[in-house]
């Protein structure tokens, strides 16, 4: 576990830090549209991290995302374990997905955002207010990434593994969640 939580809190840091990058070039790129100037160089601006948001995500991913993930796919495994060895186990992987997608993601997203929101300070009515707005649209991109994510994790990866594999594809999906998170409606 101390692994899982280890190497979630850096793909988070590393994410959001991605995420921070491509708000500051796609502002910069906006600037320049904007307001076009001879000299490229006037309107942007020096990339600086914001190290306390840095900081809550790297938080996240170790004591929020990989425990919760690492107890979930412990859950599904004994609660679906698959038939023999050397066997099709297309339906339980289904069963797996299913599962997951209905009882796990529907309440991790907004707890996600609630315990986000949290860390950042915000009162209960501004964390409120986060979930209604965003719960919805992220559960929808949700089902595009991590159901065919899930199909391959639960057929193919070895159990011990599936942290990993999710934190490789949540690098991605976690740069997305920075993008949710940090956006203003």
């Amino acid at each position: 576990m101390t692994t899982k939580m280890f190497s979630s809190g850096v793909l988070l840091t590393i994410a959001d830090s991605l995420c921070q990058f491509i708000e500051h070039t796609n502002k910069n790129r906006r600037l320049a549209e904007s307001f076009p100037t001879n000299d490229s160089t006037e309107s942007s601006s020096t990339f600086t991290l914001d190290v306390s948001r840095l900081v809550r995500f790297s938080l996240m991913g170790a004591f929020f995302i990989a425990p919760a993930t690492h107890h979930w796919y412990n859950y599904l495994t004994k609660v679906l374990p698959f038939p023999k060895p050397n066997t099709p186990h297309f339906v339980t992987t289904l069963k797996r997905v299913v599962l997951d997608q209905v009882a796990f993601a529907p309440f991790f997203i907004p707890a996600f955002f609630a315990a986000l929101s949290t860390l950042e300070g915000k009162s209960v009515v501004q964390t409120i207010d986060k979930v209604k707005a965003d719960t919805k649209p992220t559960y929808i991109t949700n089902l595009g990434v991590w159901v065919p994510a899930q199909l391959v994790n639960f057929s193919v990866v070895p159990g011990r593994y599936q942290v990993l594999f999710s934190n490789f594809v949540g690098f991605f999906w976690n740069t997305y969640l920075s993008y949710v998170s940090n956006s203003k409606k």
